[in-house]
């Protein structure tokens, strides 16, 4: 690739789609890869020349996109979020305001029904906020909580179609339709960093942050969230545990600092470690 970054490729069909920065030409941009030959198959980008701060290795783009087979849709920071169909004709763009931290930003979208959730932050005014996928147009915004570059994901409880999202104040559970807070459940991490997004298993809610914090698995029921368990078998600092089964695959350690990052798998449902690999 060009430049480094830090999103991930989201596969649909036979294309890749993956954010890439050009810091020389102050762009931000969207890459389409043919899946099988890798050969791009179109590229859009954004300008824009306004100061953001960011840490050195937190590029821009770090936004992951997200798709439904039907279009991908990219957030750029304070360049705003753009929604594409798959041949790369802009579908809608919204300016959701400036980011302003000293660490950036790292949170992608999420495609829940009808609907782009996503935390637009850290900044003034930050907070999750739903979009209708097919115009951009609003259709709620969370209240404020303290930034954090986490992601959002979906899951149901009973009927209800509900949000799980790891903000820098802790675990908070929201009405899917219209953004109402339900549930919060206190996780805070060294230095503000809690950066990695929720993995949930049909009532059981697990998150897990860096600098030794840990894990903890949490039950969402009767509108209320209870602690399974807790523990520092699994600290992820910067990127997700992997769950395959009841079993959960991470790196145990802070990615960006010298010291161990060990691989380690957990049991979702226990917290037990399985095994460990040294760094």
């Amino acid at each position: 690739m060009p430049e480094a970054g830090n999103s991930s490729p989201v596969i649909s069909g036979d294309r890749i789609f993956l954010t890439q920065p050009n810091t020389e030409k102050k762009r931000r941009g969207l890459l389409c890869l043919d899946r099988e030959s890798g050969k791009t198959l179109w590229e859009k980008s954004v300008e824009y020349e306004a100061e953001e701060r960011t840490h050195r290795t937190n590029h821009f783009c770090s936004s992951s996109p997200a798709t439904d087979g039907e279009r991908v849709i990219v957030a750029y920071g304070s360049a705003g979020i753009y929604c594409y169909s798959l041949d790369g004709r802009e579908l809608w763009r919204r300016d959701l305001g400036t980011i302003d931290h000293v660490w950036g930003y790292g949170s992608s979208p999420l495609i829940h029904e009808d609907l782009c959730i996503h935390y637009h932050g850290p900044g003034k005014g930050s907070a999750l906020i739903a979009l209708d996928k097919k115009t951009g147009k609003t259709k709620w915004k969370s209240k404020p909580y303290r930034a954090a570059y986490g992601s959002p994901t979906s899951f149901k409880s009973g009927k209800s179609d509900l949000i799980a999202i790891l903000k820098t104040d802790g675990l908070v559970i929201l009405n899917a339709t219209n953004g109402e807070s339900l549930a919060f459940e206190k996780w805070e991490t060294s230095y503000r960093t809690n950066s990695t997004t929720p993995i949930v298993q049909d009532d059981k809610i697990f998150i897990s942050t860096g600098y030794k914090r840990g894990c903890a698995l949490f039950q969402f029921k009767n509108g209320k969230l209870a602690k399974l368990y807790e523990n520092r078998n699994l600290s992820t600092h910067m990127n997700n545990a992997i769950p395959v089964g009841d079993f959960l695959y991470g790196f145990d350690g802070n990615v960006h600092m010298a010291g161990p990052k060990d691989f380690v798998c957990i049991r979702f449902s226990t917290g037990e470690t399985q095994w460990r690999t040294k760094d």
